[in-house]
């Protein structure tokens, strides 16, 4: 019962409720399904408790909360308890199914958060790898394009040497400017 109170505290505060009363059967005649179905609706709205005819009990999950309050109450009403032989040890082990339960649905509901950040982490680094990729082939075919227009200038310069020695040397200052211009990478 410890762990079960324990449980009930935390999940209470964890909605932001101080004031709350601690597990008490007495209000529950024993009904075993009630009082999981009763604590279950802390939880959410769509899951059910059973018992089967072993005296095991599990869960079952409603498509809507409507049917899931109309299926509590159907089960409430099948297994309320007529014997008072039901012991407290299995009222225990229907609180510890109960945890159990809502345990691993809240591990679940983690995992899930987990891999979801863990995919949109992995989106975002293959989105970036891809601009840059894209970045890096526009800046490739920028350099291309001033290679080719460098090429193109000095081949001009070229073909306007003739038989004048200052024209000459002149036109090689050109050439060696748009070269340094290439070089560097400057943008004119």
């Amino acid at each position: 019962m410890d762990a079960f109170n324990t449980w009930v505290r935390e999940r209470m505060s964890s909605r932001g409720s101080s004031n709350f009363v601690l597990f008490d059967t007495s209000q529950y005649n024993n009904n075993h399904v009630q009082t999981l179905n009763t604590w279950q609706a802390f939880c959410n709205d769509t899951t059910v408790w059973q018992r089967n005819d072993k005296g095991h009990y599990y869960p079952l999950e409603c498509d809507d909360p409507p049917t899931c309050k109309l299926a509590r109450q159907a089960a409430d009403h099948r297994n309320a308890k007529s014997n008072a032989e039901e012991k407290l040890g299995e009222h225990t082990d229907a609180l510890v199914e109960l945890m159990r339960y809502n345990k691993e649905n809240e591990e679940q509901r983690e995992e899930i958060k987990r891999n979801r950040e863990e995919l949109e982490v992995k989106n975002s680094r293959k989105e970036a790898a891809q601009k840059g990729l894209a970045i890096k082939r526009r800046n490739k075919e920028k350099r291309d394009e001033q290679k080719r227009l460098t090429e193109h200038i000095c081949a001009e310069l070229e073909s306007l040497k003739g038989q004048d020695e200052q024209k000459n040397e002149l036109l090689a200052g050109l050439q060696r400017d748009v070269l340094r211009v290439h070089v560097l990478g400057l943008d004119v």
